[in-house]
């Protein structure tokens, strides 16, 4: 402040200040100072990368990718550009150009330690379990007091099946960032893996705290009320996330589970129209163990006088 009051058309002035705001509140009026100094000094490179960090932060991919690109007008070859357009496009849902432009920036510099965090994530989203924990794990060994990464750390070991790595990253996040809706998600489907019914609805529950639209721990919670031998719950779980289907997967997630509860229950004229309306999805949008599941529960409920329910321990969408 006092640099800008001795000269207020000073550019470095307000993003040194704006630096400062982004550390310790962002809502200060950092984007802001950023514009000051942009239009004091267009070609203050810093400026423009502050203000693409601070769209990210507030998850604006767009205005983030806008920015960048007046510093490619500069043609200045930076590796935070690279990042900071990879991170963007991973909030746009767009990992395969998001996987190049964060190779690109681990190019330029191979220190650049967030770029491991972001190769990681969207390796993820690209469901590439093994190749992400690699860049989980090198960015981890590094900065261990990122909550997301032990998160996003903890999700790539569930998904290869190493529940015990998964545990301790996933328990590494929480005493970091006591409630974080990935923590939870995946801890529910440990505990589901493992029987304990109870254990994953609070986990289920926490989830949904954070994120109430959330399909994934909607369906969750039906499946461990069921678990936790709370059928008429469960069945008012699974009804109520229908509401939240958004595509044929998803809606394909509630015969399977549906179906299930509906076994159990006893209502098994119910559970073949659910059975019957999974197989009419292809393969490409429904698993072929789901499919399997499918065919042996109909054939089992079509063909026997009195029908046995089937196991309420279910492979985890």
């Amino acid at each position: 402040d006092t640099s800008i009051a001795a000269n207020e058309s000073f550019a470095p002035s307000y993003l040194g200040r704006a630096k400062i705001y982004l550390i310790i509140n962002p809502e200060l009026g950092v984007e802001d100072d950023l514009n000051k100094a942009i239009s004091l000094d267009p070609n203050l490179i810093e400026a423009h990368l502050a203000l693409a960090e601070y769209y990210l932060l507030i998850n604006n991919p767009e205005a983030t990718l806008e920015t960048l690109e007046h510093v490619d007008d500069l043609d200045v070859e930076s590796p935070l550009t690279h990042l900071y357009k990879a991170q963007a496009h991973l909030l746009l849902d767009d990992p395969d150009s998001a996987l190049e432009l964060a190779q690109e920036a681990l190019e330029l510099d191979q220190t650049l330690l967030p770029t491991y965090l972001t190769l990681g994530q969207t390796y993820l989203q690209m469901g590439s379990s093994s190749r992400a924990s690699e860049y989980l794990e090198t960015y981890t060994l590094y900065i261990t007091d990122n909550a997301e990464a032990w998160a996003s750390l903890g999700e790539s070991y569930y998904k290869m099946g190493q529940a015990e790595k998964a545990i301790e990253a996933l328990n590494n996040s929480t005493e970091i960032e006591e409630i974080n809706y990935e923590v939870s998600l995946y801890r529910g489907y440990i505990y589901l893996d493992e029987g304990e019914g109870q254990l994953a609805v609070n986990e289920f529950f926490n989830a949904r705290s954070l994120i109430p639209d959330s399909f994934e721990a909607c369906v969750g919670m039906a499946h461990a009320l069921l678990i936790a031998g709370r059928q008429g719950d469960a069945l008012k779980q699974i009804l109520s996330c229908q509401t939240l289907v958004s595509d044929d997967k998803q809606q394909a997630s509630i015969f399977y589970h549906r179906a299930i509860i509906y076994e159990d229950i006893g209502n098994f004229k119910s559970a073949v129209e659910d059975w019957t309306a999974l197989l009419e999805y292809p393969t490409g949008i429904v698993s072929s163990i789901w499919k399997t599941t499918a065919e042996k529960r109909l054939a089992d409920l079509t063909s026997t006088p009195t029908p046995t329910a089937t196991s309420t321990t279910t492979q985890v969408p």
